[in-house]
């Protein structure tokens, strides 16, 4: 069929585009892959460390997790299957691998749904985030989890468009893996009741019983794998760590209380000028183990009672520091130097090495045997190439048109599905959101929590568009991109 379009439908109202569309957005995003891997080095952070000493093969045992367990697993298993020669290069395979589907999971949602160009420009503008490569080449969480959001919100919209609902659990389930991953993965869980609760209540309610369902059981064997390696069945041990240095570098400020004061007693033997340096979290754990005499949960429960105070101080005060932060994070941004663990060039991949033994000064052991278990490896490419000047342009352009105008659109696209009781819609406007306020109040603000939620935000503002206005958009994107209009189904935006 010489269209954009074939009308095979596989679910009742999906429409289908013609193969090289469909092809363009995942070749587009494995072409970006392949250019970073051939180009850029490969490289760990501090938190990749963390998560690597977490690890059965560490060899340590560690009774304070601070960090959620999927992240360990997977590096546990590559462990296992790979000479450590082999390691770092199969973790950044594998999640350049997970970055190249996201642009395909995100032009399948928008066929499932009837709307196959709005899914095609989704994921064309995905596959051309850099980003999303550049954290898969330093092996960060990120890329990882984008590739679970975006495979999440795949299964949501498969069940939704699937008469029988089938598949809700995989939704779940995946919601629950996101949270293994990251703790902000909540948002899912978030956007996904919230979708089927306002849209239509009964209509879906085997869906979400049935996301629930998968849900609540995937996430209880993650704290089931907690409780036997940690004791405790909890989700990650740390976040009051995170709560306080949020509270430290965004609150500013701390109300007298004895807990306070018992923070600044640690602060003062230790030699920290204030409570509120940065990453000041990580500091006062291990001082109020050593001064204060705290087993390293009693200090994380302590650290997290005084940021909940803060925070429930003056709540409006918190609300709007909150959006600050939302703000700042879908702006733009230097992306290189947030994702320098790639690293362009071997002066910026020694200064990798000498931050990262920097963060980990206070256990230089671990610090070895994560090297050791886990090593970089160098750039391949000479400074000043054509090849690294291209990567760098393109990443800051990625980030260059962000701005408050992203949230303001999120909002009237969740409002136009909320109007339209449109449970796809409401979810994938509703997920960047609720993602960005977790983040928000949780961790430090960090322009990169914006870049996992990109896939579902462009996916949400141009279902809205299409909703808004069909024929305008539709004529629009085939003047643009030469796509002959179907002549059919009015609504295949």
């Amino acid at each position: 069929m010489s269209g954009a379009e074939t009308h095979a439908a596989h679910a009742p109202g999906e429409r289908r585009l013609a193969p090289h569309w469909r092809l363009l957005p995942p070749t587009l995003a494995v072409a970006a892959a392949l250019l970073e891997f051939t180009t850029l080095g490969r490289m760990f952070f501090p938190d990749t460390a963390a998560f690597v000493v977490h690890g059965w093969h560490a060899g340590f045992n560690i009774g304070f997790p601070t960090v959620n367990p999927a992240y360990p697993l997977l590096l546990d298993l590559l462990c296992l299957l790979l000479p450590v020669g082999a390691r770092m290069t199969g973790l950044v395979v594998l999640q350049h691998a997970g970055v190249a589907l996201i642009p395909w999971l995100v032009l399948r949602c928008g066929e499932r749904l009837g709307r196959p160009r709005s899914g095609l420009l989704a994921a064309l503008l995905v596959a051309l985030h850099a980003p999303l490569s550049l954290f898969a080449q330093s092996a960060q969480t990120d890329s990882l989890f984008a590739f679970l959001l975006a495979w999440s919100t795949f299964e949501f919209v498969r069940a939704l468009t699937d008469p029988d609902r089938r598949g809700g659990w995989r939704a779940g389930a995946l919601a629950a893996g996101a949270m293994a991953l990251r703790s902000s993965g909540i948002a899912l869980v978030a956007a996904g009741l919230v979708a089927l609760l306002v849209s239509h209540p009964w209509r879906e309610r085997r869906l979400l019983l049935k996301f629930s369902f998968g849900f609540a059981v995937a996430f209880a064997l993650v704290l089931a794998k907690n409780r036997f390696d940690y004791g405790r069945a909890t989700l990650v041990d740390g976040d009051g760590i995170h709560f306080f240095c949020r509270v430290a570098g965004v609150e500013r400020s701390l109300p007298r209380t004895p807990e306070v004061e018992r923070l600044e007693r640690a602060a003062a033997a230790g030699g920290m000028p204030s409570l509120f340096v940065p990453q000041a979290g990580w500091a006062l754990h291990r001082l109020l183990q050593q001064h204060e005499y705290l087993s390293g949960t009693a200090a994380d429960d302590l650290l997290r009672e005084v940021a909940l105070s803060a925070l429930f101080a003056d709540p409006w005060h918190s609300t709007t520091l909150t959006l600050q932060s939302m703000v700042r994070a879908v702006g733009p941004a230097d992306v290189l130097n947030y994702t320098i663990g790639s690293s362009v060039d071997a002066a910026s991949d020694q200064r990798h090495r000498e931050r990262t033994r920097a963060a980990w000064s206070a256990s230089p052991e671990r610090m070895e045997r994560a090297l050791a278990l886990l090593p970089p490896s160098t750039p391949s490419a000479e400074p000043g190439s054509r090849a690294v000047a291209l990567l760098s342009h393109w990443a800051q352009a990625s980030r260059r048109g962000g701005g408050a105008w992203v949230l303001v659109a999120l909002v009237v696209a969740g409002l136009i599905g909320l109007v339209r009781r449109d449970p796809a819609l409401l979810f994938c406007s509703g997920l960047p959101v609720a993602q960005l306020a977790a983040s928000a109040l949780g961790e430090v603000p960090f322009v990169g929590h914006f870049d996992p939620v990109v896939p579902a935000t462009w996916l949400a503002l141009l279902l809205a568009g299409a909703a808004l206005f069909p024929h305008q958009m539709r004529t629009r994107f085939s003047s643009a991109s030469h796509i002959p209009s179907p002549g059919s189904t009015p609504n295949a935006a």
